[in-house]
């Protein structure tokens, strides 16, 4: 308002001077507060904003009059806004309540909390009145709450899925403190042992001691679990009925914030019907190579010595007979030498001594030197196994062997094969490979045919014993064999 306005030049000097001074006061009262004012005209464009409105969207002033004031609305909040607004304009007098994001000219999102009243049809305004604040810094730290809680909901949740599943488990769960009193156990626990949650707590693992596991054992047990290492066992523990049981545990430290070990977590299963199915398979596999050896000496020595009889009668009949007989009776002798040659290859297939007589090094060797004699396919042979295992290590590793070679000259037909030997401090390991016309691993032994059936029950015979056999090959790669026995089985 300015001193030639029709309004001061009709009022006395005293009442224009008043007017000047209180357009002055609410100048700079609404310049200075903290809160900022806007006039809207009818077509929702800026007739006036305070200068915190150049401050809040980083537009000089005369850039934001004139111009509607939706341009400056985040594109996501526009919608509502003007959905507001067009409700506000239909009723004059009307009031709005809105908080939303503005656009910065840097890009930025201030939120403003605003309080606009249509004004239109008051004939002293004639405008559409806001009075706004900014309130970035509570929507942020409200966010921030916001994002806070949700990371809490998110971590209970998973918490809760966590305690559903270890509640839930087939696997027995046991927690410990560092010196091995017992804080939580699992109904799987519980249904294992017989003993109830209530009276586990506050004891140790004692509770469960057989008596079967040396002091030795425990000392390498707890020693290598305060190293902060993980250990995995298989225990024979007693229930609350006093029953035993096989248990195959693994237990794991658990360590705070600062990297200290605090508990112990154990999880098992009870494996004492598998075990006793490994020793079923086990004793079976001892009764057929048994049996085998029994089946192999009838073969080699009441056959051989039938053979050796009938050689000395038929020279015996040889010297009373006319030369052309004679020769007859060559003929036949002949042909009793390839069945005892025969009789011998097929008893040392059953049941092969030269592993008792020579050990499984030149077992290995001979046979492969065999192999190579009959096939003309040449095998090399790596490595050896030291020091004289138990006959059942001893037979599988010559077995393993046997059946390799055997495949390979029906099905592989390579141009070379190679047999490695490695004993290591747990377990004997053994490789037979090829460069032959490989197979696919599953469809042979997914088969029911005669194809993979020698493969299979090498395979059972490892897992009896706690042994592994992986079988690489595809067509035209060629074939491996490979082999772990643990010694302790």
């Amino acid at each position: 308002m300015e001193l030639s306005d029709p309004l001061f030049r009709a009022a006395p000097t005293s009442r224009v001077d008043d007017l000047v001074r209180d357009a002055r006061r609410f100048r700079v009262l609404v310049e200075t507060v903290s809160d900022g004012v806007v006039l809207l005209d009818r077509d929702g464009r800026f007739a006036y904003a305070s200068p915190s409105m150049t401050r809040l969207l980083e537009f000089p002033i005369d850039e934001i009059i004139g111009r509607a004031g939706i341009d400056f609305v985040h594109p996501e909040d526009r919608l509502a806004v003007a959905a507001q607004m067009a409700e506000l304009m239909r009723t004059p007098g009307a009031t709005m309540s809105a908080t939303f994001r503005a656009v910065a000219r840097s890009g930025a999102s201030p939120w403003i909390e605003t309080e606009i009243r249509n004004l239109l049809d008051d004939p002293g305004v004639g405008a559409i009145v806001g009075r706004y604040r900014d309130v970035s810094d509570t929507y942020a730290a409200r966010g921030a709450f916001q994002t806070e809680a949700a990371d809490r909901r998110r971590a209970e949740h998973a918490l809760e899925k966590l305690s559903l599943a270890i509640e839930q488990t087939a696997d027995s769960v046991m927690v410990t403190d560092r010196q091995g009193a017992i804080e939580y156990v699992n109904p799987a626990f519980e249904a294992m042992t017989g003993y109830t949650r209530a009276e586990a707590i506050g004891h140790t693992p004692r509770l469960l001691s057989s008596g079967v596991q040396t002091q030795r054992f425990y000392e390498t047990l707890w020693s290598t679990i305060l190293r902060g290492e993980s250990i995995r066992v298989v225990v024979t523990n007693r229930t609350k009925d006093g029953r035993l049981y096989d248990e195959d545990q693994t237990i794991t430290p658990l360590r705070d914030k600062a990297g200290t070990i605090t508990h112990f977590v154990s999880t098992g299963r009870d494996i004492t019907q598998r075990r006793r199915t490994q020793e079923a398979l086990r004793r079976l596999n001892q009764q057929l190579e048994d049996e085998a050896a029994r089946i192999a000496g009838v073969l080699h020595d009441e056959a051989g010595q039938f053979l050796t009889s009938a050689h000395l009668m038929l020279a015996d009949i040889a010297r009373d007979v006319e030369p052309p007989v004679r020769d007859r009776l060559k003929d036949v002798r002949g042909a009793l030498d390839q069945v005892e040659a025969q009789l011998r290859r097929l008893s040392h297939e059953i049941h092969p001594r030269v592993v008792e007589d020579l050990g499984v090094n030149e077992a290995v060797r001979f046979v492969a030197g065999a192999f190579t004699r009959r096939t003309g396919i040449p095998i090399a042979v790596d490595g050896s196994i030291d020091g004289r295992h138990s006959r059942t290590i001893d037979t599988l590793v010559y077995r393993l062997v046997q059946e390799g070679l055997t495949n390979m000259g029906r099905h592989a037909h390579p141009t070379a094969g190679w047999i490695a030997l490695r004993a290591e401090p747990a377990a004997i390991r053994c490789s037979i490979r090829d460069d032959g016309y490989g197979f696919d691993v599953g469809a042979i032994m997914g088969s029911r045919g005669e194809s993979g059936l020698g493969l299979r029950l090498i395979q059972d015979r490892l897992e009896s014993v706690g042994g592994t056999l992986a079988i690489i090959s595809a067509p035209g790669r060629g074939t491996e064999l490979r082999a772990a026995i643990p010694l302790e089985t």
